[in-house]
């Protein structure tokens, strides 16, 4: 199974973590895991070229985490804001087509 941990505070979305392995079919074919990591990945992407900010980014076997940096100023906030909230719709959407192969969390971050 996949778990998501997305992580907000009382201004928005902070953040997210994927972890696992969907196990929705074998290596290579696994739609689920392909559209969670395209999302993850993409996010990454968007947050960079998009918001124009760098994340805080770690990257292991099955394992993304992906961290705004502290200090944003409004204007990048923002932006980072409607990145965020786009990846969260889709990897809701992905969670309810696919639930007993992704788990979401959200989780209040203080950070």
């Amino acid at each position: 199974m996949i778990g998501v941990r997305l992580l907000y505070d009382s201004r928005g979305w902070r953040g997210y973590t994927v972890e696992g392995h969907a196990e929705y079919a074998a290596r290579g074919e696994d739609i689920v895991c392909a559209a969670i990591s395209a999302l993850a990945q993409t996010g990454v992407l968007a947050l960079e070229k998009t918001a124009g900010i760098q994340p805080e980014v770690r990257i292991a076997d099955g394992m993304l985490s992906c961290l705004l940096p502290c200090g944003l100023i409004r204007e990048q906030w923002d932006r980072c804001q409607v990145v965020l909230d786009t990846i969260v719709h889709g990897l809701h959407a992905i969670a309810d087509e696919y639930d007993a192969y992704v788990r979401i969390e959200e989780v209040e971050s203080c950070r």
